[in-house]
């Protein structure tokens, strides 16, 4: 870091990440005696998430440990291009590094606002038997539970929209193969959907490091408070149905 001369240690990580990689980052950070800990990875899991905020709780002010996750943008018919997402960091950092022009005040409103509308969901969810996901607070998203551990079904919202997907967490290639499988019964998948009348058309986007098919739809949980439990229900309800079309095709693709 040429600000302090403090050094650095970048674990970079073209999949979601792993206990093995987990294991790499800390041992080149004692070996380096490192300042700054970044792990670069297509997907943090929930656990090493938890661990790098661990970290950063435990250790001193003058080490510290960041997790960012990498995606691929395309917009139109444009190249592709890479996004960092910052999902880890110390706390004193986070509180330090607001965009230019946000006010902390706005800041803990957003998060208590993410906070206040997943734990309504997840009350509604409860109500029909779903057990949501341990995931990072408070992150706009809720990750329910899915026929198999490598496939997620993940309820998420911004300010803007809101909608349920399914998200294969496979490390590549294996993600990729599954989604092409998948791909395979498209037609099929396409008319079992439509079945349900709602006119909601499915989004399959294969090229990021973690494939997905989602439903989307507008409608901000920030302005218009009012709409939450239209939103929920309306998100709830679609997680039933992408279990009544994808459940049993996951299980037999993920057995075969």
């Amino acid at each position: 870091d040429r600000s302090d001369n403090r050094p650095v240690i970048i674990e970079n990580q073209l999949s979601p990440s792993d206990n093995d990689h987990l294991a790499r980052l800390l041992i080149y950070a004692a070996g380096k005696d490192a300042k700054l800990v970044v792990w670069l990875t297509s997907h943090l899991e929930d656990e090493h998430r938890q661990t790098l905020d661990w970290l950063n709780q435990r250790t001193g002010e003058d080490t510290q440990f960041f997790g960012v996750v990498v995606e691929l943008l395309r917009i139109g018919d444009s190249l592709m291009a890479p996004q960092f997402k910052l999902v880890a960091a110390p706390n004193d950092w986070r509180k330090q590094n607001l965009r230019p022009g946000q006010a902390p005040s706005e800041t803990i409103a957003a998060r208590e606002i993410n906070r206040e509308f997943r734990q309504r969901l997840d009350a509604k969810l409860r109500q029909q038997g779903v057990i949501p996901g341990q995931d990072r607070e408070p992150a706009p998203y809720r990750v329910i539970e899915s026929p198999v551990t490598s496939v997620r079904y993940v309820a998420t919202w911004s300010k803007l929209r809101h909608g349920l997907e399914l998200l294969i967490a496979k490390p590549q290639p294996q993600s990729e193969e599954l989604f092409h499988l998948l791909q395979e019964q498209q037609e099929g998948i396409d008319a079992e959907w439509a079945e349900f009348g709602s006119g909601i058309e499915l989004r399959w986007m294969g090229s990021s490091a973690t494939p997905r098919i989602r439903v989307i739809r507008n409608g901000s949980i920030q302005e218009n408070r009012d709409a939450w439990d239209d939103y929920q229900d309306w998100m709830i309800s679609q997680y039933f149905r992408f279990k009544e079309v994808f459940d049993h095709r996951i299980k037999e693709l993920a057995n075969g």
